[in-house]
């Protein structure tokens, strides 16, 4: 009887705890999603628009056309005609044979106006170009003539990264360029520093391997590392597990261009645990701890993932689309390793504009580990899911989480000398579920965490990736209620 009043006095705790600190931060992004389709709704639902005929359609695709030389024009009339030149203006450094690889057209070619739409779209989503404009025109000897314009970004970068949240501090210092002499190859050295655990790794990596859309990637690592395969989004950083000396590779092969990637990487490589590294960690788990002993360990891993659908860039600052991802990563006593775990990941994404560039970003995750070692378990917190909580607060089995995100950009133009500067105003949402074991943890109640907030995001559209990010995020959890802010040079999902 004692056990049960307790346990709803807990509850009861928990629920008016919520009541009292949600408002301060869900009905704010309520409030923004609200005015935000109240105002679209208003202005355009009172707008009837008169049919056109075809013949007015055609008539007003020529005058469009025609107002500008470079323009994203309406190509359906070009439809079926023989592509019998390509001209590519504006480019100082990114190779033809490249651009035209990535737009897989060709002289000779039966213009399709689709398949062009998807190939200039796909340039865009390189994030290599800050302008990609086209003029389709016909010519006087037959078929059509293709007019491109593109500038490339500054792709010769140094590494100058910076990640901090829940107790997690990364810092990246190297150079690279993703563009290596124009043919979208990569090559990079950096520097890692992980809460203190230096890393360095150099990698070399190929876009449009013999000139098709496979991507090709090998680094090669040493005193340190932390996985990377699918950038700071997917990343599992594990504080207290140190990586030495390794190689590893990955190969991405579209199944269906555009729309399903199947993608192969493994990892060859030590691994340190420390049982030092752990007893020095603010939000261990004391008990944990005493029966452990340091170790080091050779594992080889493996990792397949499959994605299912896209995400376009639009104005190289905001997102429309959705994808869907599956991953596999484990490691084998049967397969060489020293330790045998298996992880299985869901991952969806989803981008949805609401008006012009204001938009929402949902981000939906389902993780389950199969392994008996507490350093294995998947880490809530940090600047990987949840803001507001230290990464290695708590560690579990199962991880559940999701991520909203109201996106309003309020400001874009020159900013002193800096040209197509971008700033976004973003609301924000985190909510997590981890436990151990099959099914949901009876301590439900404690085994989830939330936190709301808001943030800005500043971007270069000049510069590839020059982008930074800062989060205020508080925590609504009963046993937790800290203010953390979490930054990065990337957005957060």
């Amino acid at each position: 009887m004692i056990i049960r009043t307790t346990k709803i006095t807990k509850q009861m705790a928990f629920s008016k705890r919520l009541m009292t600190l949600f408002p301060q931060g869900i009905v704010l992004c309520i409030l923004s999603l609200y005015l935000v389709l109240g105002f679209t709704e208003k202005t355009y639902s009172g707008i009837k628009k008169a049919p056109i005929s075809e013949e007015n359609k055609k008539k007003r695709n020529l005058r469009l056309n025609k107002k500008k030389k470079y323009n994203d024009m309406v190509v359906t009339q070009f439809n079926g005609l023989t592509i019998k030149k390509i001209v590519i203006k504006g480019t100082y450094k990114t190779r033809r044979s490249v651009i035209l690889t990535i737009l897989k057209i060709k002289e000779g070619d039966i213009f399709d106006p689709d398949l062009f739409r998807e190939g200039i779209q796909r340039l865009r989503n390189t994030d290599t170009f800050y302008m990609v404009r086209y003029r389709v025109k016909m010519m006087d000897t037959g078929g059509v003539k293709i007019l491109l314009r593109v500038k490339d970004k500054w792709t010769i970068l140094p590494v100058i990264a910076y990640n901090s949240g829940g107790g997690i501090t990364q810092i990246r210092l190297g150079v690279y360029d993703s563009n290596f002499f124009g043919t979208f190859k990569e090559v990079g050295g950096v520097y890692q520093n992980l809460n203190g655990e230096h890393y360095g790794y150099i990698y070399y990596g190929d876009n449009y391997f013999l000139e098709t859309h496979i991507r090709f990637r090998v680094s090669i690592f040493t005193d340190g590392f932390t996985d990377s395969y699918y950038g700071p989004n997917d990343l599992r950083y594990l504080l207290l597990i140190s990586r030495r000396s390794g190689v590893n590779n990955e190969l991405h092969f579209p199944i269906i261009q555009d729309f399903i990637t199947f993608s192969f990487a493994s990892s060859i490589h030590y691994e340190v645990i420390d049982k030092e590294d752990y007893l020095k960690d603010p939000a261990k788990n004391p008990f944990q701890y005493y029966s452990f002993l340091s170790k080091e360990l050779f594992m080889v891993k493996i990792l397949g993932q499959l994605s299912i659908g896209k995400v376009n860039l639009l104005e190289d600052y905001y997102f429309s689309g959705w994808k869907i991802m599956g991953r596999l990563d484990m490691s084998n006593e049967k397969f060489f390793s020293d330790e045998s775990y298996l992880h299985l990941r869901f991952d969806a994404k989803l981008f949805h504009v609401l008006f012009k560039d204001i938009s929402m970003g949902y981000h939906l995750a389902m993780w389950k580990s199969f392994t008996d070692l507490f350093y294995r378990d998947f880490y809530m917190g940090g600047f990987n899911n949840l803001r507001a909580f230290l990464g290695t607060q708590f560690h579990g089995e199962n991880l559940y989480f999701a991520n909203v995100e109201l996106r309003v950009p309020f400001y874009k133009g020159q900013l002193w000398v800096i040209p197509d500067f971008v700033s976004t105003f973003v609301t924000f949402f985190d909510i997590g579920y981890i436990w151990d074991g099959q099914y949901f943890s009876s301590k439900l109640y404690e085994d989830f965490y939330a936190d709301v907030g808001f943030g800005f995001r500043f971007k270069v559209r000049r510069i590839k990736q020059g982008e930074f990010r800062i989060d205020f995020a508080y925590s609504v959890h009963p046993h937790s209620t800290e203010t953390v802010i979490s930054t990065g040079l990337s957005h957060f999902f």
